[in-house]
């Protein structure tokens, strides 16, 4: 475990919002940031600016095929909440953002990542096991 107030920066780009809880994460880095430490971190961006991550739940949801009911790596996207957590877990903040994720996709090998997330091979595996009945 790492000693209450013993590091200078404390950077988590892209994890915020996929930890299952922001406010502990918060209070984490408020615990172990020395005075004046400083704390950095991004999330994703807006939905409509992130079609990498959007493209299979859109389409699972256009077709109605039934996904984990998990929250959205989005539920974090709006700047004024993620900055009231932050001062409300007792860190300053001085500048925030969010990170738009602009992955190109310009072959079958980009989207055979996106299809072999856990997540998604498990809803496509389904799938297969019902066209197969």
């Amino acid at each position: 475990m790492i000693p209450d107030n013993s590091i200078d920066c404390y950077i988590a780009p892209l994890v915020l919002h996929l930890v299952e809880s922001p406010d502990k994460m918060l209070a984490e880095a408020k615990r172990v940031l020395k005075k004046g430490g400083v704390f950095g971190c991004s999330i994703w961006g807006s939905r409509d600016n992130s079609p990498y991550f959007t493209l299979l739940p859109d389409r699972f949801k256009e077709f109605g095929v039934e996904t984990s009911k998990q929250r959205s790596g989005f539920h974090l996207g709006d700047k004024d909440k993620l900055v009231g957590m932050a001062k409300e877990a007792g860190l300053d903040v001085e500048y925030c953002w969010t990170e738009n994720v602009l992955k190109p996709i310009h072959k079958v090998e980009d989207l055979e990542i996106i299809f072999n997330v856990p997540g998604n091979k498990k809803i496509f595996d389904k799938l297969d096991e019902e066209k197969a009945k």
